[in-house]
């Protein structure tokens, strides 16, 4: 097949597109939506194995702290900033010139390789420096994060493939990518089951293993099939235009993203000061938010990222707008319930999921409240996310920057008033709070490029609706339940069948009785819409 019969548009249909145009674009986040949903799933049992395994030990801390830092960094360049800059550009010299937008792409992997086995290099160096100064906990946490560093580059260099394969319609297989990394540390945790849960130095070698195993594989599918595309790997280092134009995105995107990070790390600092478990708390609280976060918001902002990065390109913002609120009905439509999901099951969740080996019933205890802190934020998150991607497909880096500034600053005035009265709790209330402020400036500042819409808020109705039907399940499912006596464990887990069945299928349906035009993505994600439903 030729690179012309490969090239076609990739948007994320809006709901005047014809009804086939609209089941592509529903199809491609279905797709990603549950590739990432077999992704956090596996991640979710990922972590009971690590919390089985080490609890809240300080081994446990100090391996989240060793895989928070390559993962920070992964989202600094991998799939932060780095991407933002690519994805607009080789989407631009991809529908000009196929194999040129290959070139670039050699191009930025060969500088990006370069760039971090330099830094990684450089840290190992002042690790070694430091070490006779280092505490225990210094050389712990420290030593296993030299240990991991190599794992940065599997995912950067994993990551840049994906965001070339989704610009060519590709997004399903890209998503799955994370699935290897968790199955590997999956093996390897297992085995630490056999070696005993007593010995925790070997457990924690034994995660280590996993990660960069992981990483390896995360590599091999996206490059073997960015291979049949055409794309062939070969070192690049010759200058040109469009490296320029990356170069001048980038700046401003790595400067934003490093402010998002700034943020995330001080933040895991300062819970880590203020108390022993704290990192582990917050990691934990986070994993669970990120699942619906995840699943379908990912899946939503992926493939509307380069459809929106066309239609800027063109000068179409009558679409640019209509994808971009779509896209936002799509994520409430998800993010709500979720949020509502884990305030109310949370405790049934983690007593179900993570209640094993050396995670304690206080542990539980310890965990919820934060969870509950981190659960308000979700839709905010989200929205913020993907406004941040509106700006970036327009190719405008330095707004979100000059935001992300000053949601810093507002983050840490927020936390330091709510962390020493609240703990990591307030901390994770603040962390939300923070999110709803930088989704709220980045939203009115974004409204000089949208196009007006009269049917916008009336378009959200249903998901109010929907969601106080389902707020009203769980409160009565939760009554009927607490005339029986059953098991701990027993009754958490009813309660979790009972509301997400029922209460999931009560929302749905709500959502469809009220035609709500998005819920097609969610019906057609679980696999009970029809063609009919699809095409009205």
């Amino acid at each position: 097949m030729s690179y012309t019969q490969k090239k076609h548009q990739i948007d994320f249909e809006s709901q005047s597109a014809h009804p086939l145009q609209r089941m592509s674009g529903e199809h491609s986040v279905v797709s990603v939506a549950w590739a990432t949903a077999a992704s956090r799933v596996g991640g979710l049992f990922r972590d009971v194995v690590i919390f089985a395994l080490l609890g809240l030990s300080p081994w446990n801390g100090a391996f989240l702290f060793a895989f928070t830092v390559p993962n920070l960094f992964r989202r600094l360049f991998g799939e932060g900033a780095l991407t933002s800059a690519l994805i607009p550009v080789y989407a631009d010299v991809f529908q000009k010139d196929p194999p040129e937008a290959h070139r670039l792409l050699n191009a930025v992997l060969t500088r990006l390789t370069l760039a971090l086995l330099i830094a990684i290099g450089v840290f190992a160096l002042c690790v070694a420096g430091l070490w006779p100064f280092l505490s225990a906990s210094g050389t712990r946490a420290l030593g296993l994060t030299v240990l991991l560093s190599p794992y940065l580059i599997c995912a950067c260099i994993a990551a840049m493939i994906c965001g070339a394969l989704n610009v060519e319609n590709t997004f399903g297989w890209p998503a799955l990518t994370a699935v290897f990394l968790n199955v590997a540390i999956l093996a390897f945790g297992l085995l630490g089951f056999f070696l005993g849960k007593e010995r925790p130095l070997q457990c924690t070698l034994l995660l280590c293993a996993g990660v960069l195993a992981g990483g390896g594989l995360q590599i091999l599918i996206p490059w073997c099939m960015l291979q049949r595309k055409g794309w062939q790997w070969r070192m690049e280092q010759l200058p040109s235009e469009s490296m320029g134009r990356l170069w001048k995105l980038f700046l401003p995107a790595i400067l934003g993203a490093a402010v998002t990070q700034i943020n995330t790390t001080l933040s895991r600092i300062l819970a880590y000061c203020f108390t022993p478990d704290g990192i582990s708390t917050l990691y934990l609280s986070s994993r669970l938010t990120e699942l619906p976060l995840g699943i379908f918001v990912f899946a939503i902002a992926s493939v509307a990222f380069p459809g929106l990065s066309k239609a800027a390109a063109g000068g179409d913002f009558a679409t640019f707008s209509e994808n971009y609120r779509r896209a936002q009905r799509g994520i409430l439509m998800v993010t709500i319930p979720a949020a509502v999901g884990l305030i109310c099951l949370g405790e049934p969740i983690l007593r179900v999921l993570f209640q094993w080996g050396n995670f304690s019933e206080g542990d539980v205890e310890r965990v919820f409240p934060v969870l509950c802190g981190s659960a308000v934020g979700i839709p905010f998150y989200a929205l913020g996310a993907v406004a941040i991607r509106a700006f970036h497909a327009q190719q405008s880096m330095r707004a979100p920057l000059h935001i992300g500034i000053v949601n810093m600053v507002a983050n840490l005035f927020l936390t330091a008033s709510f962390l020493v009265p609240f703990g990591v709790t307030g901390m994770a209330v603040a962390n939300s709070l923070a999110a709803l402020f930088q989704w709220f400036l980045l939203e009115r500042l974004l409204k000089r490029t949208l196009r007006p819409s009269a049917t916008q808020q009336h378009r959200l109705l249903p998901i109010v609706f929907a969601s106080g039907g389902l707020i009203l399940w769980i409160s009565f499912a939760h009554f009927f339940l607490s005339y029986f006596h059953f098991a701990d464990k027993t009754t958490a887990l009813l309660k979790i069948l009972i509301d997400i069945t029922f209460g999931g299928a009560i929302y749905v349906l709500i959502l469809r009785v009220m035609h709500f035009a998005e819920v097609s993505l969610l019906m057609r994600f679980l696999g009970i819409s029809n063609q009919k439903h699809l095409d009205r």
